[in-house]
């Protein structure tokens, strides 16, 4: 017999079986083709099965891989970030504002005006929203208060010397 696919040995099989059953053919005469065709069926459910738990190995080993990947990642960028902090900090003691190379750019910029709040119970309410469970200032609404009008909210500070590292 050639080599036929699993749902083509499935077909016969049960195309045999229904001959069988309906009294058209006698047993007799298809028992080995039913019983060749039954092996086909077995041989190549054990083929597949086999290739399954070989994509299941697979599969636990890239999740491994992932995870490992990852981890690694997460150690880079940590390392990535104490760097630039480092970095900036070192420019900072040393005054330096731009280092230019053939390759990057480095350069400390003002950051825009932030704010930092010394006494929450010291914010006016019309500059707090509320949120589930506690109130919080209104930070955008401060700083816009401030931009708009340059009034300080009481409680609060506009922080203006922050810097932050560009890297190009």
């Amino acid at each position: 017999m050639t080599e036929l696919k699993l749902y083509e040995a499935v077909g016969q099989f049960q195309v045999i079986q229904k001959a069988i059953d309906d009294g058209d053919a006698i047993e007799e005469d298809f028992a080995t083709a039913l019983a060749q065709i039954e092996g086909e069926i077995q041989v190549k459910a054990v083929n597949i099965a086999r290739f399954i738990v070989s994509l299941e190995a697979t599969v636990g080993a890239i999740g491994r891989e992932v995870d490992r990947l990852a981890r690694r990642s997460q150690i880079m960028a940590n390392k990535a970030g104490w760097l630039r902090k480092y970095l900036k900090e070192q420019m900072e003691l040393a005054e330096i504002d731009k280092v230019e190379s053939m390759n990057v750019n480095i350069s400390l910029r003002q950051n825009p005006p932030s704010v930092a709040v010394i006494d929450l119970m010291a914010v006016p309410i019309s500059f707090q929203r509320i949120v589930p469970e506690h109130r919080e200032p209104d930070k955008k609404a401060i700083l816009d208060a401030w931009k708009n009008n340059g009034v300080i909210t009481p409680g609060c500070e506009i922080v203006t010397d922050k810097t932050t590292l560009q890297i190009k």
